[in-house]
Parts: C-alpha cells; sequence; structure tokens
C-alpha cells in the first residue's frame, strides 16, 4: 500500500547484529550516564571579582572625576539661612580657611537684617563666584547690597570662602 510508512525494524535480527558472534551474550541497551555537569563554581568568582571591580571604578569616577556639582542650591540654603537671621547655623557652611574670619564678619552682620536675592553665578572647577543683591537694614538705616560671595568647593559640598569678592 503506497503511503504507509515501513514497519519498525526488528532489533533481534541478526542483520543488525553484524559482526557480533551468535552465541554473544545481549546486553539489554542502557543510555549512557549523564555528562558529568561543570562546576558553576568555575564562573561566580570571577563574576564577583567583576562586579566589586565595577562598583569601584564607578565610585572612584564620582567621587574623584565628577567634580563639584551645581552651586546654585547652596548659594540659596546659605541666602534663605543670612536673610532668616541664622547666622549660627552657618558655620558648618564656611570653608575651613577663612572660618575665623568669616565668623567675625557674620557675628558683626548679625545685628541686622538682611533681604537678599540670588542673582548670577559662575563656577570655575572648585570656585564659583555668586552674584547677590538686595537691603541691609541696621537700627534706622538701610543699606543697598550689591556685591558677589565667593564658594569653595571643600570636602564634597559648596562652602562659603568669601563674602566680599
Amino acid at each position: 500500500m503506497p503511503g504507509t510508512p515501513p514497519p519498525p525494524p526488528d532489533w533481534g535480527d541478526p542483520a543488525f547484529n553484524r559482526g557480533l558472534p551468535e552465541n554473544a551474550p545481549r546486553e539489554p541497551f542502557e543510555p549512557a550516564p549523564p555528562a558529568a555537569r561543570r562546576s558553576r563554581r568555575r564562573w561566580v568568582l570571577p563574576a564577583l571579582l567583576g562586579a566589586l571591580l565595577a562598583g569601584v571604578a564607578t565610585g572612584g569616577y564620582f567621587l574623584f572625576l565628577a567634580g563639584p556639582d551645581d552651586p546654585r542650591p547652596a548659594a540659596t540654603n546659605l541666602l534663605d539661612r543670612i536673610n532668616d537671621g541664622r547666622f549660627d547655623s552657618l558655620e558648618q557652611e564656611l570653608c575651613s580657611a577663612n572660618r575665623a574670619k568669616l565668623l567675625q564678619q557674620l557675628e558683626q552682620l548679625s545685628a541686622g537684617e538682611f533681604d537678599l536675592n540670588l542673582g548670577e553665578i559662575s563656577a570655575r572647577g572648585d570656585s564659583a563666584t555668586v552674584r547677590v543683591t538686595g537691603t541691609y537694614s541696621a537700627g534706622s538705616a538701610s543699606y543697598r547690597v550689591d556685591q558677589s560671595l565667593g564658594l569653595r568647593w571643600e570636602d564634597g559640598r559648596w562652602r562659603l570662602c568669601d563674602l566680599a569678592r
């Protein structure tokens, strides 16, 4: 009958066992044992080392090469504290090189009231200049303020380093 598949082979037929003596014991077919699995430990250590090195490289980039961020938020924070008369909270925002001088100047200025506005900001490397305008009132006198403040990138943040630049 055309189109019907041939019958399955007879595995016991001697034609399939050529070269074997007829009285040779026939062993039942056993599948080969599974191949030994490769240990995952081989790639775990290199993968962990690679991840560690990538983390160190990323952290090093941001720590050493990324440089200072935008000084505007730090300048805004400084002006808000000065306008609110919170001069005692500024000590942590002062650069270490001029801290004593700046504390003395801020103590003198704390006798009056400020109404300052943030102007143009220019930054170059680890220093920035912030233009400040507004008024300073002490007693019955009022003075116009139009000057630049100097900021310096120190210990991972912008700090006030000069009141009159």
